[in-house]
This record gives structure tokens, sequence and C-alpha cells, in this order.
């Protein structure tokens, strides 16, 4: 979640946030390909940390399957392709609205506006826990 001020990594497992952590690096506008190696630094770091977790007692090795980016930063298409560059887990760009409109698959990433990748954590917070629809 790149916003602004400050850029957030987060690994969901079952819908639920399992691990979390901020950066102070933001995207604001001028700045935003200044911190990128910093921040895919640290998602690197995620990665290779979450992907090192022992097997749970099912035997069951989990590891990131996909990244999806978002927040206000997501759309500048420059910062995004610098971020995922040399990052081998499959990526895409999320929708806000694909789990609040009927009609999800008709919005194209241009009808994704600034302003909902700001709030795209609010707009997911309020969703019920049984849509799956992830970008």
């Amino acid at each position: 979640n790149a916003g602004e001020k400050k850029t957030g990594f987060y690994d969901v497992e079952d819908g639920i946030v399992q691990f979390t952590t901020t950066l102070p690096y933001g995207v604001l506008r001028g700045a935003i390909l200044a911190h990128v190696g910093s921040l895919k630094a640290e998602m690197i770091k995620v990665i290779t940390f979450w992907n090192a977790r022992p097997a749970n007692s099912e035997n069951v090795q989990r590891k990131i399957e996909h990244i999806l980016v978002c927040g206000s930063g997501a759309l500048d298409q420059s910062f995004s392709a610098e971020l995922m560059s040399d990052i081998t887990v499959p990526h895409a760009l999320a929708n806000p609205w694909i789990n609040i409109s009927p009609r999800w698959e008709h919005v194209s990433e241009q009808d994704v506006s600034q302003e909902a990748m700001e709030y795209i954590s609010a707009i997911g917070l309020v969703l019920p826990r049984s849509l799956r629809h992830y970008v």
C-alpha cells in the first residue's frame, strides 16, 4: 500500500493479515522514485522472511503466491514497474471496485481513480469475508 507519506507491506493468509510492516517512505509527487530501491529491498526481505517460515502442523509450507500493488502511488506506472522489477512473485494492480460493483469486470484500469486507491484499505475492511475476488 504505497501512500503519500508511508508505504505498508501486508502478508495475508486465509483472508487475515498475519504480518505487516510500514516504512516512512511515501510516494509524494516528484519523489516517487527516490525511495523505490529501499521499498523494493524491504519487500524482498518480507517475501524472504515469509517464504522461509517452517511448515505448519499439517506439514504445509505456504509461500507468497500473489502481490497486489495499491495505494496512491500504485497508479504511477513507472513507480510500479520499478518496484516490481526483479520480483518473481506474480503481481497486479489492485482494483478497489472488484467487490463493490456487480459489474466489476467492466471497470478498467483507467477507471480506477487516485482517490479510490487512497482509500483501498478502508474499502477492503468493510467487505464481507465471504468475497474472494482480489484484483
